[in-house]
């Protein structure tokens, strides 16, 4: 069955009249957007805070190095001095905990 020409122009190109759904369509994709501009503006100002906070920290930061303030110089634990600490933790309570211990010599 063969289509005539106007129904096959009716097919290939739907006409769009005005309708209330496409204007409120239009309406909402306007107020999409405009949201999302004013989201921008939002970030932009909260991305200014922070790059201003940022740089007081590295200000405090180096102040802190140059006024000797820094975590230099500071012993860290060998992984036996935690191990027993740790032992000591789970013991305590026990009577066991100075078990790791080293021996006083002066006690024999």
């Amino acid at each position: 069955m063969k289509m005539t020409d106007k129904e096959e122009k009716k097919i290939e190109e739907p006409e769009e009249q005005p309708t209330e759904e496409n204007a409120l369509e239009s309406k909402t994709a306007s107020a999409l957007i405009e949201n999302a501009n004013k989201a921008a503006e939002r970030l932009e100002e909260a991305n200014k805070r922070l790059s201003g906070l940022l740089e007081e920290q590295r200000l405090m930061n180096v102040e802190n190095v140059m006024g000797g303030q820094a975590k230099a110089g500071s012993q860290k634990k060998t992984k036996e001095e935690t191990d027993k600490d740790n032992a000591r933790a789970m013991l305590e309570g026990t009577g066991y905990e100075t078990m790791f211990d080293e021996p006083d010599p002066t006690k024999k």
